[in-house]
Order: structure tokens, then sequence, then C-alpha cells
């Protein structure tokens, strides 16, 4: 079956969001030993940026766990819903399930934008453990980053996480979308 032009636009967009989605869950998954492990993985979220040489940084990377430590928690988080990624979003309570993930940091605002972001103050621990969530404070969980004619999506959480997080799917959605 032969796809045509206009489908064919959506094809390296829909790759290239669940693939960063994707690369930073399986990485991430891998069985871990029964100790404390450095937190968060710092090679999924570098790829992309390194790749692409995206004007984000992921601030956690290199922080020790005994400094910041989320193995699994609901974390709130602020979104700009200007945005077209955050269009379908529509739970109340804005939240996302972090485990050992990235946070991001925005060097040039006119090349990215920071779509999801936790709260500048305050504790963003809704449910859970967290160790150091002061170290999120004003961090992006969610970017979009023009590159090119394309936009390259960078989740610092799982937005499709054993369904439990179904309130994160239109991130996803719009994200191929888009």
């Amino acid at each position: 079956m032969r796809l045509q032009l206009k489908q064919m636009r959506f094809i390296p967009a829909i790759s290239l969001a669940l693939a960063v989605s994707l690369a930073v869950s399986f990485v991430d998954a891998q069985p871990q030993p029964a100790r404390r492990i450095e937190s968060p993985s710092p090679k999924a979220p570098q790829i992309p940026i390194q790749q692409f040489k995206l004007p984000v940084k992921n601030v956690l990377a290199g922080v020790s766990s005994n400094d910041f430590y989320c193995p699994g928690s609901i974390l709130a988080v602020e979104l700009d819903r200007s945005s077209p990624l955050a269009r379908g979003f529509t739970s109340n309570v804005p939240a996302i399930w972090f485990e050992n993930g990235p946070a991001f940091e925005v060097s040039d605002p006119s090349q990215a934008t920071a779509v999801a972001t936790y709260p500048v103050t305050g504790n963003p621990l809704l449910s859970g453990w967290l160790l150091g969530g002061s170290k999120l404070n004003g961090k992006a969980a969610l970017v979009d980053v023009k590159l090119g004619r394309g936009h390259v999506v960078l989740y610092g959480f799982r937005p499709q996480y054993r369904g439990q997080s179904m309130a994160t799917y239109p991130l996803i959605w719009s994200a191929i979308g888009q």
C-alpha cells in the first residue's frame, strides 16, 4: 500500500517524537541492582540534545542520588496552554509520572519552548517520594524545540507509563499531530 504525500510528511515527526519518548523509557526501564542508583540516567536525554545540538540542558545530569532521587512519583507541573502540545490536556490538576528522568533548562527561548514546567517555588510532589525537589523548581518537564521545518519534543517524564497516566496521553497525541 502506498502512502500519499500528505501522510508521509507526518512520519518523521511521529518517528522522532516516539523515538525520544521510547528511548528515555527503554534506557531507564532496564533492571537495576538492589541499591540506590545514580539518578537520572544521563544517557537517554542527552542523545537528542547532542545529536541535534538543541538549546536545552538536562540540569539533573550528573546530580548524585544523595542530592536528588525520585524513584517513581506524581509531580505537579504548570502547562503553557498556548502551546499546541498542551491543547488536548484537560486534567484539572496538571501532573506527570516522574521516574528517574531529566529536567530541562532552555538556553534559547526563540528556538525552544518549555511546555510543562515544575512550580517555581515549593515542593512539586503530589504523591510518592522525592528527595531534593527544589532542584526541579522552575525547570521544564516537556520542551518543544524548533528544528528545521519540524520539531523535537523532549519528555522529561513518561507520558505513557503503564496506562496509569492517561491524563498525559494527549501530550503524546498532540506531538504526533503537530
